[in-house]
């Protein structure tokens, strides 16, 4: 059995350590069979470069995480400002009087609390989270239908941003000097065509039958890999290396 094709080289870079991984993983079930220490060195590296590739992800996710909890705090936050401009609007004076501190409060950060950096915009929303637990403001927080559940809502998503944050930056960190994502997959893609496919292809064409099975499995691998990355992309979907 004859691996017919290596990875492509478009493949997605996480799609390529994934799979090269579960490779890898299939090889234990005819390691003892193949005997070849040579091989086994090649799989373990290959693996150790996969791994990595899918630790180093770890970044992307983070920024993605972090992205979601901003915009959703950003939501909120705008939410709060549009529910308490209505309050001063409506034609009831009793509700009135009781937003009309609280918008004031709301307008001393002002709409485009949103617009700034990460940092600028959480001390902003801290500080008036801060304005609006004043004891006073109390009451009538309490009394303005859906303005309690919003300055709760947005104070919970703070909380989940500023955790994010903390990931993202975890992350973030253990990544300076690491070689670029685009430059691991095109290593891995290199080594796993020369070291693997290359080197099980040459053994079977020796007549060493030992190595077929494993083959299937890495024709099995390849062809998931590259008949998914085939598929076409939404207009919506970015692929990133």
């Amino acid at each position: 059995m004859i691996i017919e094709k290596g990875f492509n080289f478009n493949l997605r870079t996480l799609t390529l350590a994934v799979h090269v991984k579960a490779i890898c993983e299939l090889y234990d079930k005819y390691a003892e069979k193949i005997g070849d220490a040579r091989f086994d060195e090649s799989i373990k590296e290959a693996k150790m470069r996969a791994d990595k590739i899918i630790e180093d992800s770890d970044a992307d996710k983070a920024s993605s995480t972090l992205e979601a909890s901003d915009l959703k705090r950003d939501t909120l936050y705008k939410a709060l400002g549009t529910l308490l401009k209505a309050y001063t609007l409506i034609p009831i004076s009793a509700d009135n009087e009781k937003a009309a501190p609280l918008y004031a409060i709301f307008s001393k950060y002002g709409t485009n609390a949103t617009t700034l950096s990460y940092a600028e915009e959480t001390g902003k929303i801290r500080s008036m989270l801060g304005d609006f637990s004043k004891p006073e403001l109390k009451d009538s927080i309490a009394s303005l239908y859906g303005v309690k559940e919003t300055i709760d809502a947005l104070s919970a998503s703070q909380d989940e941003f500023e955790e994010a944050s903390k990931a993202f930056t975890s992350a973030t960190a253990s990544e300076r000097g690491k070689t670029s994502a685009s430059e691991q997959k095109k290593a891995l893609n290199l080594f796993f065509n020369d070291k693997i496919v290359r080197y099980v292809n040459f053994m079977v064409n020796l007549g060493e039958t030992k190595f077929e099975d494993f083959a299937k499995e890495i024709n099995v691998e390849i062809q998931k890999a590259n008949a998914n990355n085939a598929k076409p992309q939404s207009a919506s979907q970015t692929i990133t290396n």
